[in-house]
């Protein structure tokens, strides 16, 4: 968005101030100063004065929400220099996944093949702006998972509005037993693009003692007075058993456990009830012998959670009575166990949603470009390169890039590239590929065709359609490059170069020209004919109802 501000200026001297130049600037990236020089009128002493439309600036559409852009603003009369501090905090649109809700048709806390697993998810803007329409795209890469729906049209979003999404993912019968699935979903809204992972462990990993015994697991159960599994729906957690402490008598301990080799660091999970003497009778959980938690009285069902490391680990429950007293039911009650997923859940996974490229019929000295967006739909970091071909040229954030270039890009993030070409005055016909790479083994490398046809410039006297401003060629370039512009129609237009702090560098066109495509070459000096110092410069397009702007780098 391009905004102007409205200034006002106050003299608190006792002198007129006269000859004054004020200067816009600013340290932000996201902001581009396209007119930051003014020639303020005489101000007399304790005299105010507001000007509108004194400052234009462009402000990128990748903006952070409530970000604070700060700007100096630099008065002077040729002596003296006046400089204040302004800021404004900018809107934008922010989109926020929530908490997946997952139901387990069976209830007992697992996804077994099979199943149909019923997954909500909710989208919230939790932004100050009303976000663009957009996309969402459900991904999953594995041939014994079906989804019910994989695309959903993103309706235009207030702030503080959220959207549910609901999807059922469909289990094979045969799909192997301690896998991980993920499932990825990727937003494209306008300028937003966020990912999140939903991570589906199939199988059982854990006991809900639904089999009615200890014969999922290998279970230690050999106290004098043993655990037991009961048909008790009324005491149990979900479903209809649960175990249950033996029914011991003072000053006695019954023990419940089992060893498992942990292949992969995660979490144990277990429901536990307790009903003793407060204080005296105990139900306690250790982890290799070292007590993790204890609790007495009576306690209602509560979930609690432990880390563990990967390796052998034996998990222990064990319930005990002093020497006197009995209270409350005199037990303990354990369910719904989950041990640690024998799969990883660090999983790389990249998703490009551009598959092709297609730059057709351009004529010598057309610009044109693509954004390519690659998105990090993983759980870990998204690393890799990207191969272009040599005739065409990559930006990030504006900025060129080498070729094979190395990318990362965090969990949930993703990076939008543009990649650019100038057709040259001959006519050619190119096959070519751009190749990326990243540490998702299953999708690596990614190969995107280009195909890129030119005809030659036989009509120069063809009117354009409409008013242009094409681009530049070479881009980066030294010393010199090629504007190149197109008018529907003749009229006035005007072409200038700023640097980055919005100051006029040099004014190439200012000029009545005929209907056509025209040319305009700057040899990298300014209204002074020197020679600028390398970096970006804007060139800035104005004819009859038409205004553009766009970058170009100097590199020495």
């Amino acid at each position: 968005e391009t905004i102007s501000m409205n200034l006002t200026f106050h003299n608190v001297g006792v002198q007129p101030a006269a000859n004054l130049t004020a200067t816009l600037s600013t340290t932000c990236p996201y902001v581009t100063i396209l007119d930051g020089t003014a020639t303020l009128p005489d101000i007399l002493p304790d005299q105010t004065i507001s000007l509108e439309g004194l400052f234009s600036v462009l402000i990128s559409i990748y903006i952070p929400d409530q970000l604070s852009v700060p700007f100096d603003i630099i008065v002077s009369d040729g002596t003296n220099t006046w400089t204040t501090t302004r800021s404004i905090v900018v809107n934008a649109p922010k989109l926020q996944f929530g908490d997946p809700i997952l139901f387990d048709p069976d209830g007992d806390g697992f996804f077994e093949p099979g199943e149909n697993i019923s997954i909500g998810i909710t989208i919230t803007n939790i932004g100050h702006m009303n976000t663009d329409s957009g996309t969402l795209i459900i991904l999953v890469n594995n041939p014994f998972v079906t989804l019910s729906s994989n695309y959903f049209v993103l309706p235009t979003m207030a702030a503080g509005i959220n959207i549910p999404i609901n999807f059922t993912v469909t289990l094979a019968p045969d799909i192997p037993d301690g896998i991980i699935v993920p499932i990825s979903l990727s937003i494209s809204a306008g300028q937003i693009n966020i990912n999140h992972c939903i991570l589906l462990p199939i199988g059982v990993y854990g006991d809900g003692f639904e089999t009615g015994d200890f014969s999922v697991y290998p279970w230690v159960n050999n106290s004098p007075i043993p655990w037991t599994v009961v048909n008790d729906p009324a005491n149990a957690h979900s479903g209809n058993y649960v175990a249950k402490s033996g029914a011991i008598g003072h000053s006695a301990s019954t023990e419940l456990s089992v060893t498992l080799n942990v292949s992969s660091a995660g979490n144990i999970k277990f429901w536990r009830k307790v009903s003793s003497e407060l204080n005296y009778d105990f139900l306690r959980f250790s982890i290799d012998g070292e007590e993790k938690g204890s609790w007495s009285g009576t306690l209602p069902w509560a979930q609690f959670s432990y880390p563990v490391t990967t390796g052998p680990h034996t998990f222990k429950w064990t319930y005990s009575k002093d020497s006197s007293v009995s209270s409350g039911s005199d037990c303990a009650w354990i369910d719904d166990i989950t041990f640690p997923t024998s799969a990883s859940g660090e999983i790389a996974i990249i998703y490009v949603p551009q598959t092709e490229f297609s730059f057709l019929e351009l004529h010598p000295n057309d610009q044109v470009s693509a954004d390519i967006v690659i998105n990090n739909v993983g759980t870990v970091e998204l690393t890799g390169t990207i191969s272009y071909p040599s005739v065409m040229n990559l930006l990030y954030n504006g900025f060129p890039v080498e070729n094979d270039h190395n990318f990362s890009i965090p969990v949930g993030e993703a990076r939008i590239y543009t990649l650019t070409y100038t057709a040259p005055e001959t006519a050619v016909n190119l096959d070519l590929e751009l190749i990326i790479t990243s540490n998702d083994i299953n999708n690596s490398p990614i190969i995107i065709p280009i195909h890129i046809t030119t005809v030659p410039n036989n009509d120069p006297a063809t009117i354009p359609v409409v008013t242009s401003l094409e681009g530049n060629y070479p881009n980066p370039f030294n010393p010199e490059t090629a504007i190149n512009f197109s008018l529907k129609e003749s009229g006035k237009v005007r072409i200038n170069i700023y640097n980055l702090k919005g100051q006029l560098v040099r004014q190439l066109v200012d000029t009545e020209l005929p209907a056509g495509r025209h040319q305009i070459v700057w040899n990298g000096k300014d209204n002074q004919g020197r020679s600028v110092s390398s970096g970006i410069y804007l060139y800035r397009m104005e004819a009859k109802g038409y205004t553009n702007t766009k970058k170009m780098m100097l590199m020495k």
